[in-house]
């Protein structure tokens, strides 16, 4: 046999042995991530906590707080208008201050509220699409339309009840 016979001979054996391992490492890295394969997939078959469908009339916050549908509570609450007019929102929306909005700091975005001046017994409903209020201890910001509707604009602050007609998804 010629050398060169011989060196296409070694050549020809090592391409299939190459052949047989590349094969039997596949097989073996199939075998193995088989297990794994499966606890990746089963966690999607049962959602996560954070994703599962809690009952839209309860929500648990950032705040730690549990919000449900029907809650009451009462605080002093502001307005804010001009000033914020055209700007972004915390949801990302744009702040018209002729919509009735308001910001909170926990309620979840699109969350539906009835706000009632205590004072004059007037009500707005409002959407929650920002946060705040940032000063002292007020709870609520209302957009100027809505502050308008309960005669908040003079005084500027006024004690109200808030109550949550529908909350928004977390």
């Amino acid at each position: 046999m010629s050398e060169c016979h011989r060196y296409q001979s070694q050549v020809r054996n090592n391409q299939s042995r190459f052949r047989l391992n590349k094969l039997a490492a596949s097989a073996v890295l199939l075998i193995l991530s088989l297990p794994c394969s499966i606890v990746l997939l089963l966690p999607g078959c049962n959602p996560s906590v954070r994703f599962a469908s809690t009952p839209q009339s309860e929500q648990r916050t950032g705040s730690g707080t549990v919000y449900h549908e029907g809650q009451t509570f009462s605080g002093t609450i502001s307005y804010y208008g001009q000033e914020f007019h055209g700007r972004k929102t915390a949801n990302g929306e744009t702040y018209n201050m002729y919509d009735k909005t308001a910001a909170h700091l926990y309620l979840p975005f699109d969350s539906i509220i009835r706000v009632t001046n205590t004072k004059n017994g007037k009500f707005v409903i409002v959407r929650i699409n920002d946060r705040g209020p940032f000063k002292g201890t007020r709870i609520l910001d209302l957009s100027y339309q809505a502050a308008k509707e309960i005669d908040l604009l003079r005084e500027g602050t006024t004690e109200a009840r808030i109550k949550i007609l529908r909350l928004g998804k977390i």
